[in-house]
């Protein structure tokens, strides 16, 4: 590991740095689980981080989600090997979850992602599709 390297304990940094208006939602995030004396469950502020990124784009603040998707992709290529879990296991997807979506879908958003994410994107979403599709087919069987 370098010292460019993100890490958990630095990612969040990055991430204010370039969009602030996320600032108090991991404020009180970080106050909700501090106190725990645990490392922060991380990956509930990334399911945060998506919400607001669907709001953003749903609200047509399409600066906002590109300057998330921007750090994300950061994450994804300079991350320690926990961070990159975070941007792809957490973020993408759910990112790619159309069951998240209210006003958008997984499609819509493939646009924001740089070339890199796309595969493993194009990956979660089609795992999503399909695990739709069964419990369809479930809820019509019964």
């Amino acid at each position: 590991m370098t010292s460019d390297t993100i890490t958990r304990r630095t990612m969040w940094d990055v991430l204010l740095a370039e969009e602030p208006g996320f600032a108090p939602k991991r404020a009180a995030f970080v106050s909700d689980w501090q106190s725990e004396g645990e490392p922060l469950p991380e990956f509930i502020c990334i399911g945060d981080l998506v919400a607001y990124t669907l709001n953003a784009f749903e609200r047509g603040d399409s600066a906002s989600v590109e300057r998330v998707i921007s750090v994300v992709a950061r994450w994804y290529r300079e991350g320690d090997e926990d961070v990159q879990e975070l941007a792809t296991t957490g973020f993408l997807e759910d990112f790619g979850n159309g069951a998240r979506h209210k006003a958008s879908s997984p499609d819509e958003l493939r646009g924001f992602l740089p070339s890199d994410l796309l595969a493993d994107f194009d990956s979660i979403r089609d795992a999503w599709a399909a695990h739709d599709a069964r419990l369809r087919a479930t809820d019509t069987d019964g």
